[in-house]
């Protein structure tokens, strides 16, 4: 997120409906990916700020969900889960999810 913060001084977004939120609308929301998208493959997205979003939120709860001896992975016999977000709804969903899931898998250690 910080990443972010730094690319957006220098940038103008050329795409109608991904220009930057307002302060205020961010803080609502609590994050700086409330005015992002992206679509394609992870990895290969073609819109701003990809490089340094969507990888690192798709992947991060992958990788911890999907860790090896956690039971769902049997279950659905995948080596990772797919969490790729094409929006900041997106995104955000995955964040809470993922820190409930935290929250819930800690208390059960």
């Amino acid at each position: 997120m910080e990443a972010e913060l730094r690319r957006r001084p220098g940038t103008f977004e050329m795409i109608a409906g991904a220009n930057f939120a307002p302060r205020f609308g961010m803080q609502a929301h609590r994050s700086v990916l409330t005015d992002k998208c992206a679509e394609g493959h992870l990895g290969r997205q073609y819109y701003g700020s990809c490089e340094h979003r969507c990888h690192l939120i798709s992947d991060g709860p992958s990788d911890r969900v999907w860790r090896p001896g956690y039971r769902q992975k049997s279950k659905f016999r995948s080596s990772k889960a797919t969490t790729g977000c094409r929006t900041a709804a997106d995104a955000s969903t995955i964040i809470s999810s993922s820190r409930a899931l935290f929250k819930h898998s800690k208390r059960r250690a």
